[in-house]
């Protein structure tokens, strides 16, 4: 995968989640892709759960905004680290999201095929009994 082809990916993937837009979201996606929410919890697989975790994920959150970095060039699988910021609906909090992804895509059509994140959020430390905002 291009540096520059892994770049608009993911630009699409923050709008898609900026937007609050499933169907956009889902379309990068193979139909059959692996969504790894976390390397604990079992994947979502294929667009019909990937879009019933992202909308449920989406529903308390909103102002969200997206930036990431590519951390490899042109390797296998693509990665990059992202940062998130968004307000919490219902507790007006804002709340920022720090991770790696990994994406591996479908040689045939550019699609990802299986994602796999590791993030933490302010709202964890929060609740772990850390200072928000160190």
């Amino acid at each position: 995968m291009s540096d520059e082809r892994f770049k608009t990916w993911l630009q699409a993937y923050g709008k898609a989640w900026e937007e609050k837009d499933a169907e956009a979201f889902v379309a990068l996606f193979s139909k059959q892709a692996y969504y790894h929410w976390t390397p604990f919890r079992t994947p979502y697989v294929g667009h019909e759960q990937i879009a019933a975790a992202f909308n449920e994920a989406v529903s308390t959150q909103e102002n969200i905004t997206f930036h990431f970095t590519r951390l490899n060039n042109d390797g296998f699988p693509a990665v990059a680290h992202w940062r998130t910021t968004l307000n919490r609906i219902g507790s007006e909090k804002d709340v920022v999201f720090d991770g790696i992804l990994t994406v591996e895509f479908d040689d045939e059509d550019g699609l990802c095929r299986v994602f796999r994140e590791w993030s933490h959020s302010s709202e964890e430390e929060e609740q772990d009994g850390s200072v928000a905002g160190e």
